[in-house]
């Protein structure tokens, strides 16, 4: 299956490659307190690395795995992708923003204009937010727009950033309520496939344990007639083992198949557990960075801690279709 829009990895090395915002376009500067500056271009760039590694989906080797023995028609899986589907909009509009702030930064705008615009910007987004039912939950519209009426007030980015925190956290919440979400529909759907690889397999795997059990009977009248050295039975027992044994030797090719499937199943569903594990964790430490930079800390080194970023890059890998 071929995926009819662009793979979340794709599409954030696009936004790298416009430069939107990033450290191509210039080293940006923005005044936390008297005549220090601090370069918030960092909190993009890091956002970028971080979430380009995350698509929540599966890759190419376990595509096949999926049409084989998945139901791409049933309906908990269709809302299995859906969720999967609004993970990416999160992990995409988290870039968004992320470049978006360190635009206004570098704006000619002074700094009640950066405030204002950010507000508007934002003001936009929880309103999508809202409209499309994204977040199912608290707080309410009502709520939203206290703390929006807040951002409003901020003299400055930095402060509307703080403002904003809420929002953030909120954001956060989502993401994690979505995750559970997910983990929760793809065990029925896991459930389902593993069910119906059983009863693919059913005559199979019923007449192998058959086999083996047989095999084993005549085992023991083998050992029975050995000791009383009764050479006709013997024979005859010697017939019957090799004529189940060779049956089971025809059998053993499909019992492989039926377990091999089994693990396969298996391997793709840790497999996307550990990145959603993995995501959540990303998004949380984005969340922190954010908390970070909008409280004045200065060293990008501290936003996103070296030790966090290099145990989630470089680990996931480039998805096809979503799982």
């Amino acid at each position: 299956m071929k995926t009819r829009t662009l793979t979340l990895f794709r599409y954030l090395t696009l936004v790298s490659v416009l430069g939107l915002g990033l450290s191509a376009c210039g080293t940006l500067r923005k005044k936390f307190s008297g005549s220090e500056s601090v370069n918030m271009t960092p909190f993009a760039e890091n956002t970028l690395l971080l979430l380009s590694e995350l698509d929540y989906g599966l890759p190419p080797e376990d595509v096949a795995v999926v049409q084989k023995y998945v139901d791409l028609k049933d309906p908990e899986l269709q809302e299995l992708m859906s969720l999967v589907k609004i993970q990416r909009t999160f992990l995409k509009g988290i870039v968004e923003y992320s470049i978006k702030i360190v635009n206004l930064g570098q704006s000619e705008l002074n700094d009640k204009e950066q405030a204002r615009a950010y507000h508007e910007y934002l003001r936009g987004l929880v309103e999508w937010f809202v409209q499309t039912g994204q977040d199912r939950g608290s707080p309410t519209r009502e709520e939203y727009k206290l703390i929006l009426a807040k951002i409003a007030e901020s003299d400055d980015l930095l402060a509307a950033l703080r403002a904003a925190q809420p929002l953030i956290l909120r954001f956060n919440e989502i993401n994690l309520a979505l995750a559970q979400a997910i983990a929760k529909t793809k065990a029925g759907v896991v459930e389902k496939t593993l069910t119906r690889i059983d009863r693919e397999y059913e005559g199979t795997i019923g007449l192998a344990l058959a086999l083996h059990h047989r095999k084993e009977r005549l085992a023991e009248s083998l050992r029975k007639v050995v000791d009383k050295d009764d050479g006709l039975r013997l024979q005859d027992f010697s017939r019957q083992y090799e004529d189940a044994d060779a049956l089971s030797r025809v059998v053993a090719g499909n019992v492989s198949a039926y377990l091999d499937a089994k693990t396969q199943i298996g391997r793709v569903v840790k497999n996307h557990d550990d990145m959603v594990k993995r995501g959540g964790k990303t998004i949380y430490l984005w969340t922190n960075a954010h908390r970070k930079l909008a409280s004045g800390i200065k060293n990008p080194a501290e936003w996103f801690p070296l030790t966090d970023i290099s145990t989630l890059v470089g680990v996931a890998k480039k998805s096809v279709i979503p799982f």
